[in-house]
């Protein structure tokens, strides 16, 4: 559980999280290390700090490694004063006006645009992943099994072989039913995007080759299923509905997305401001992001998983 806060008034930002970040095996919790470095600040007399939380990379490189590849970005293409401060100066945190961006608009763009995070390979992987999940998410099958997993009951990391073994059949045999279920779930959702002719979609096996691949893949390892044994009609369902979550833009709000959190002055604002955005890995090369939220001081400002700082500011805990 990440927890993290902003304390804005009208001279200052102090910014706070913990350090814990979850390791994954597969779709299962790993080992926790405290030790994780989730507030950056660019070089400098910058007037601006920066927070990440949930997913601890983005495009496969840490979110660690990108600031310091965004810091080298701003000391590279400043003037030589500065250079010499180790900043470049935008006059808001966030901007409207496409001709003077804030820092916000400035940090996307060079996500946008970085050469290292457009790598074909890690978009399809990542999207497939996604798709994978979001249809987890959609069909109570996969979404039950899953859950038993995660129990306590059934920590993996306890497992004998063959209680491993009974789980992969018992996924096998429950095969016929994810297909059924899944082959339902296009029918309506297909019905439900044709009903906006700007949301047609194309199967993914015409569009997407290599991503329907992936997500086969994907699909088969939750299923602990081998490929060779998925109906073609079963892969047509995965062609279709990858096609209708690209063209519908679907995105489940708690699944695969980095929370990052800008905060402090503008070179013109007297006060500080603090803008909380959402994004989601690449697709076709092309940012997708929310921005969820503009603080002005002053503020409390709550973030990611909220439960325990709202027990400490209001002395009382939902939490058991």
């Amino acid at each position: 559980m990440t927890s993290q806060m902003a304390l804005m008034n009208n001279l200052s930002v102090a910014l706070a999280t913990d350090s814990a970040v979850s390791w994954r095996m597969g779709d299962l919790a790993g080992p926790v290390y405290n030790t994780s470095e989730k507030i950056y600040q660019l070089a400098g007399r910058q007037p601006i700090g920066y927070m990440n939380y949930f997913s601890g990379d983005f495009m496969g490189i840490s979110w660690d490694r990108i600031f310091g590849m965004y810091r080298e970005h701003l000391e590279g293409e400043g003037s030589k004063d500065e250079e010499k401060f180790g900043r470049k100066e935008f006059g808001e945190v966030t901007s409207d006006d496409p001709d003077n961006p804030g820092y916000v608009e400035h940090f996307l763009n060079f996500l946008d645009e970085s050469p290292l995070l457009n790598k074909k390979e890690l978009q399809i992987d990542s999207m497939a992943t996604e798709v994978a999940g979001f249809l987890r998410l959609k069909i109570p099958s996969m979404r039950d099994l899953r859950d038993s997993l995660l129990s306590e009951q059934s920590d993996i990391r306890w497992k004998e072989d063959e209680e491993l073994l009974a789980l992969r059949d018992e996924m096998r045999g429950l095969s016929p039913q994810i297909h059924e279920e899944i082959g339902m779930l296009v029918q309506v959702m297909t019905e439900e995007s044709d009903e906006e002719p700007k949301r047609k979609h194309e199967s993914l096996e015409d569009s997407e080759p290599e991503l329907l691949q992936a997500l086969v893949s994907k699909v088969a390892r939750l299923m602990k299923t081998p490929v060779s044994q998925f109906p073609r009609e079963f892969v047509e369902d995965l062609a279709r509905f990858g096609g209708l979550y690209l063209a519908n833009d679907w995105r489940d709000p708690e699944m695969r997305f980095s929370g990052i959190t800008i905060a402090g002055f503008g070179g013109e604002e007297e006060v500080p401001r603090v803008v909380e955005i959402k994004i989601w890995e690449k697709w076709n090369g092309k940012m997708r992001y929310e921005i969820e939220e503009v603080h002005n001081a002053p503020a409390i400002v709550r973030l990611a998983q909220t439960e325990r700082i709202t027990a400490i500011l209001g002395g009382l805990s939902e939490v058991a």
